[in-house]
Parts: structure tokens; sequence; C-alpha cells
């Protein structure tokens, strides 16, 4: 069970951030780092969950601002294909022989 007085820092939290994004559009960025300063969650879990509560506001967004009519359906496209990677998934990629070449998964 949860004590009632942890959940304070949490709400507080979420209200600060919740105005700075209203406000300024910024405040997102703080959610992680006071996840794990005040209520004591690991950084993984911590950036889970806020990608998690990401997913729907963004989905809610997505769906005012649809039905607004202010969605440049075209440039989407566009941004979509670009975020894609360029050369396809990472095993049809060749293999360097290269040591100073990284891969990334």
């Amino acid at each position: 069970m949860i004590d009632p007085l942890a959940l304070w820092p949490l709400a507080g939290l979420g209200t600060l951030v919740g105005v700075l994004i209203g406000v300024v559009g910024i405040g997102g960025v703080l959610l992680v780092p006071g996840l794990v300063v005040l209520i004591g969650m690991d950084v993984q879990t911590a950036i889970k969950a806020c990608m998690f509560s990401y997913l729907f506001s963004g989905l809610v967004g997505a769906i005012v601002y649809a039905r607004r009519g202010t969605i440049h359906w075209s440039m989407t496209l566009w941004l979509c294909v670009g975020s894609v990677r360029c050369r396809g998934p990472i095993w049809a990629q060749p293999r360097s022989r290269s040591s100073r070449v990284r891969r990334w998964n």
C-alpha cells in the first residue's frame, strides 16, 4: 500500500510540469529527473513511464488537431518517411570490416 503522504511530491511534480507545458510549451524534460529524485524511481523505469504517458497525450493532441483540420498531412507523410532509417533494417545493412564503425541496434 502506498502512503498517501508520499503522493504529495508526485502531485506537485505533475502540477509543475503541467503548468510549464501549458504556459510555455516545455516542462516534460523535468518529469524524468523529478521521478528519480522525488520518489526514488530508477532512471530506466522513469523514462518508460514518461514515454508511456507521452503516447496518450500525443494521441489526444493529434486527434484534436486533426478534427480542427490544422494538420498538414502531406508534410506529415514526409516527416514519417524521414524518421524511418534511411538504409533499411539493421540486418539488411552490409557488415563493415572497420573497427571504427559502431553499429546501433
